[in-house]
Protein backbone atom coordinates (compact mmCIF):
# COMPACT_ATOMS: atom_id res chain seq x y z
CA UNK A 1 0.00 0.00 0.00
CA UNK A 2 1.55 3.35 -0.96
CA UNK A 3 2.36 5.54 2.02
CA UNK A 4 0.17 8.32 0.58
CA UNK A 5 -2.86 6.07 1.19
CA UNK A 6 -2.17 6.00 4.94
CA UNK A 7 -3.58 8.35 7.55
CA UNK A 8 -2.29 8.60 11.10
CA UNK A 9 -3.61 9.90 14.38
CA UNK A 10 -2.23 10.16 17.90
CA UNK A 11 -3.90 9.35 21.22
CA UNK A 12 -2.06 11.38 23.84
CA UNK A 13 -2.27 12.39 27.48
CA UNK A 14 -1.27 16.04 27.44
CA UNK A 15 -0.20 17.62 30.72
CA UNK A 16 -0.94 14.54 32.84
CA UNK A 17 0.43 15.18 36.33
CA UNK A 18 1.41 12.34 38.64
CA UNK A 19 0.31 13.19 42.19
CA UNK A 20 3.14 13.46 44.71
CA UNK A 21 3.63 10.29 46.74
CA UNK A 22 1.73 8.05 44.33
CA UNK A 23 3.46 4.77 43.48
CA UNK A 24 0.79 3.54 41.06
CA UNK A 25 -1.62 5.67 39.11
CA UNK A 26 -3.86 4.30 36.35
CA UNK A 27 -4.84 7.02 33.90
CA UNK A 28 -8.01 6.53 31.88
CA UNK A 29 -9.11 8.36 28.76
CA UNK A 30 -11.58 7.49 26.01
CA UNK A 31 -11.18 8.60 22.40
CA UNK A 32 -12.94 8.01 19.13
CA UNK A 33 -11.13 6.95 16.00
CA UNK A 34 -11.24 10.04 13.74
CA UNK A 35 -12.18 8.30 10.50
CA UNK A 36 -15.58 8.10 8.87
CA UNK A 37 -14.86 6.06 5.74
CA UNK A 38 -13.91 2.40 5.53
CA UNK A 39 -10.43 2.02 6.98
CA UNK A 40 -8.13 -0.49 8.66
CA UNK A 41 -5.51 -0.10 11.38
CA UNK A 42 -2.28 -1.51 9.95
CA UNK A 43 0.27 -0.41 12.58
CA UNK A 44 0.68 1.31 15.92
CA UNK A 45 3.46 2.78 18.03
CA UNK A 46 3.89 4.43 21.42
CA UNK A 47 4.89 8.07 21.83
CA UNK A 48 6.54 8.62 25.20
CA UNK A 49 9.13 11.38 25.59
CA UNK A 50 12.44 10.03 26.92
CA UNK A 51 12.19 12.14 30.09
CA UNK A 52 8.79 10.54 30.90
CA UNK A 53 9.59 6.92 30.04
CA UNK A 54 10.48 6.02 33.64
CA UNK A 55 6.90 6.88 34.71
CA UNK A 56 5.13 4.53 32.27
CA UNK A 57 5.00 0.80 32.98
CA UNK A 58 2.38 -0.34 30.49
CA UNK A 59 -0.36 0.84 28.14
CA UNK A 60 -3.55 -1.02 27.27
CA UNK A 61 -5.98 0.15 24.60
CA UNK A 62 -9.40 -1.49 24.71
CA UNK A 63 -12.30 -1.66 22.28
CA UNK A 64 -15.19 -0.24 24.29
CA UNK A 65 -18.47 -2.19 24.01
CA UNK A 66 -20.73 0.76 24.93
CA UNK A 67 -21.50 4.08 23.28
CA UNK A 68 -20.02 6.87 25.37
CA UNK A 69 -21.49 10.33 25.92
CA UNK A 70 -19.57 13.57 25.29
CA UNK A 71 -18.98 13.89 29.06
CA UNK A 72 -17.60 10.34 29.24
CA UNK A 73 -15.35 11.01 26.24
CA UNK A 74 -14.07 14.18 27.95
CA UNK A 75 -13.02 12.32 31.13
CA UNK A 76 -9.30 12.02 31.87
CA UNK A 77 -8.30 10.70 35.27
CA UNK A 78 -7.44 7.91 37.66
CA UNK A 79 -9.08 4.49 37.68
CA UNK A 80 -11.97 4.30 40.11
CA UNK A 81 -13.09 7.87 39.46
CA UNK A 82 -14.20 7.33 35.86
CA UNK A 83 -17.89 7.45 34.82
CA UNK A 84 -19.71 4.10 35.12
CA UNK A 85 -20.02 3.54 31.35
CA UNK A 86 -16.31 4.21 30.92
CA UNK A 87 -15.45 1.59 33.55
CA UNK A 88 -17.18 -1.01 31.34
CA UNK A 89 -14.42 -0.48 28.77
CA UNK A 90 -11.76 -1.83 31.17
CA UNK A 91 -12.97 -5.40 30.84
CA UNK A 92 -13.50 -5.21 27.09
CA UNK A 93 -11.31 -6.64 24.34
CA UNK A 94 -7.70 -5.47 24.29
CA UNK A 95 -6.82 -3.85 20.98
CA UNK A 96 -3.16 -3.08 21.71
CA UNK A 97 -0.87 -3.70 24.66
CA UNK A 98 2.56 -2.26 25.38
CA UNK A 99 4.98 -2.66 28.30
CA UNK A 100 8.44 -1.41 29.26
CA UNK A 101 10.98 -2.34 26.59
CA UNK A 102 8.30 -2.98 23.98
CA UNK A 103 8.02 -1.50 20.53
CA UNK A 104 5.09 -0.66 18.28
CA UNK A 105 3.67 -3.19 15.88
CA UNK A 106 2.55 -3.75 12.33
CA UNK A 107 -0.47 -5.85 11.45
CA UNK A 108 -0.22 -7.84 8.26
CA UNK A 109 -2.79 -6.55 5.77
CA UNK A 110 -4.82 -9.74 6.00
CA UNK A 111 -4.93 -9.28 9.82
CA UNK A 112 -5.51 -5.51 9.94
CA UNK A 113 -8.27 -4.18 12.19
CA UNK A 114 -11.39 -2.85 10.50
CA UNK A 115 -12.05 0.57 12.06
CA UNK A 116 -15.73 0.40 11.11
CA UNK A 117 -16.16 -2.62 13.43
CA UNK A 118 -14.76 -0.69 16.42
CA UNK A 119 -17.00 1.54 18.51
CA UNK A 120 -14.93 3.61 20.90
CA UNK A 121 -11.51 2.82 22.24
CA UNK A 122 -9.93 3.57 25.55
Amino acid sequence: MPETDLASFDFKFDNAAIPAGEQTYYWHRAVTIPLQQKAHIVSWDVIIPDNELSFVHHILIFVCPVVLSKDELAFVGNAGSEPQNLSKCNSAKVLVGWAIGGKGGVFFLCFSLNVNMLNKIM
